[in-house]
């Protein structure tokens, strides 16, 4: 899908010498709306019409914020077009569904041993704790940062 940039055509100021000039008709225009949805104003320029991508409602979420940093930081060409298409808070979205934690530990501790929680508490929250910054890793280096 490409991108279309609008067409903008700046109005001459008088008295700024930075401002950029523009080929004015001679004969004054009356406002009109072209095909193109455009709206030429009676001097002939046309007022930019932008019109911006719906997003969609939600939060974006932990790995939905490492995601998009990760893209600023070290994808910026993929940032940039996401951004503009528009479809950047779906994809983050998307990457936060997708980094489930949770079921990660749920099965490590299926395939680990773990102690019991109320004769040993201290070795259970730390293999808790171990688990958990294990699927966060996991989540990260497959998700995330892929």
């Amino acid at each position: 899908m490409a991108i279309q940039w609008p067409e903008i055509q700046y109005r001459r100021e008088v008295g700024h010498a930075k401002s950029p000039i523009c080929h004015a008709p001679s004969a004054p225009l009356a406002r009109t709306t072209l095909p193109s949805g455009k709206v030429a104003l009676p001097d002939g320029m046309l007022d930019p019409v932008l019109t911006f991508p719906k997003q969609p409602e939600g939060n974006i979420g932990k790995y939905g914020g490492m995601r998009r940093d990760y893209l600023q930081q070290h994808r910026k060409a993929i940032y940039a077009r996401m951004s503009m298409e528009g479809t950047l808070k779906q994809h983050l979205m998307d990457v936060n569904e997708q980094a489930k934690v949770e079921a990660l530990v749920e099965q490590m501790q299926q395939t680990e041993p773990m102690p019991d929680k109320n004769s040993d508490p201290l070795d259970w929250i730390q293999r808790m704790n171990s688990m958990k910054a294990q699927a966060e890793e996991i989540v990260r280096e497959t998700v995330v940062y892929a």
